[in-house]
């Protein structure tokens, strides 16, 4: 009875997200959990999640959770915007050109390509690890695995080991390191950094493959 109460629980507190915000994907666990009432613990809670989600009442989506029927897309507008956007971001995929640099090779309105970015990822599509530097999310999802990788093959990850795996630039490579210790995915101590195994899937199971020829920043 106490399970289903709180099901019953999570799917009103997706469903009044999902009408206050038809846009986005739906909401972080963490962010649902302290919408509840009854502030349950992280461990407790995720046991919760993850029994819900087997149900079928709840769906997992990278590292958002929603309801089965719910769906967002874009306007044909941007779609046909987006369409060239994305092979922009996944050429240099661990380097990905800023807002300005997508308007100017596209010859759109610099507000008009950040108001597209920050509706792609409402949507889920992309992540803003710093401030107008957006990555494709199954990108996001291959750093952060490919963190874990170096990890867990130390005693910690360090940013200079992490710019020279992904051979990237120190500021790029000290940015997403400092939007993962943000977002929950990694424990800093000093210059080490471990990753939570619990949280490699938060933004979904990316494929960890060879870093490319990037020139350094």
């Amino acid at each position: 009875a106490a399970f289903d109460w709180l099901r019953d629980r999570l799917i009103d507190a997706l469903s009044d997200r999902h009408r206050s915000a038809p846009d986005e994907p739906g909401l972080q666990p963490e962010r649902l959990r302290l919408l509840l009432a009854e502030r349950p613990s992280e461990p407790d809670f995720q046991s919760i999640v993850e029994a819900v989600v087997r149900s079928g009442a709840i769906v997992r989506d990278g590292p958002w959770l929603r309801l089965p029927g719910h769906t967002v897309v874009l306007s044909a507008p941007d779609r046909r915007l987006w369409d060239r956007v994305v092979p922009l971001l996944m050429q240099d995929r661990f380097r990905p050109p800023r807002i300005r640099d997508l308007a100017k090779a596209l010859g759109a309105p610099e507000p008009a390509m950040r108001a597209l970015l920050k509706r792609a990822q409402r949507m889920g599509f992309v992540v803003e690890v710093a401030p107008d530097r957006f990555y494709p999310r199954e990108v996001v999802a291959e750093m952060l695995g490919i963190a874990a990788q170096m990890a867990g093959a130390a005693e910690g990850l360090t940013a200079a080991v992490f710019r020279d795996r992904l051979n990237i630039g120190r500021n790029v490579a000290i940015q997403i390191l400092e939007f993962f210790d943000r977002s929950g995915v990694t424990v800093r101590a000093c210059d080490l950094r471990r990753v939570r195994a619990d949280r490699v899937g938060t933004f979904g199971v990316g494929q960890v493959g060879e870093s490319g020829d990037d020139q350094k920043e």
